[in-house]
């Protein structure tokens, strides 16, 4: 990939992050993407002021990429239960 956005990236996407640290997705917010800088800017919903800058190399490979589309499973994120908002059966 030469740099290009998934379609799903854009400014006020839900999308969700893998958090190494507490190894499970988190609800995010795309705030807003730099193209100058070649990065964009989430926040987390839980907590707006807690920024992360992703560069746009890491959407090269989607299957490592820490950001993903709220609506997908795929990727490092587990089932999200009750943190997506969709009861488990």
């Amino acid at each position: 990939g030469d740099g290009e956005l998934p379609e799903w990236v854009f400014p006020g996407s839900p999308c969700s992050w893998w958090s190494e640290s507490q190894k499970k997705s988190l609800p995010v917010t795309v705030k807003k993407i730099n193209e100058k800088k070649r990065r964009v800017v989430i926040a987390f919903d839980v907590d707006a002021s807690a920024m992360k800058v992703v560069e746009f190399s890491a959407f090269d490979d989607l299957s490592t990429c820490p950001l993903q589309p709220r609506s997908s499973l795929c990727g490092p994120s587990l089932p999200l239960g009750k943190l997506g908002g969709i009861e488990e059966e």
